[in-house]
């Protein structure tokens, strides 16, 4: 299940905004590792070792993460 498919389950089924649907989309990036087939075709496509793979891929997803979580925010601030 994508994280899109999570925030869209949890607006339709609980009601809530959606700024609570991005910031669950954004959360869920954050602890993404070996089990990810994104991870499996960074490591594929750039011709990584899985340790380097692994730094790579835990920075990317973490300032993705971070971003969304900024993003979020900001727009919650402009948007009711």
């Amino acid at each position: 299940m994508s994280n899109i498919t999570i925030k869209d389950a949890v607006i339709f089924v609980t009601g809530a905004n959606r700024g609570i649907g991005r910031a669950i989309a954004a959360g869920a990036s954050i602890a993404s590792h070996v089990n990810d087939s994104g991870f499996w075709l960074v490591n594929r496509y750039l011709g990584l070792t899985v340790p380097q793979t692994l730094r790579t891929w835990t920075v990317a997803t973490t300032l993705l993460s971070l971003i969304g979580l900024v993003m979020t925010m900001l727009i919650g601030l402009f948007v009711t």
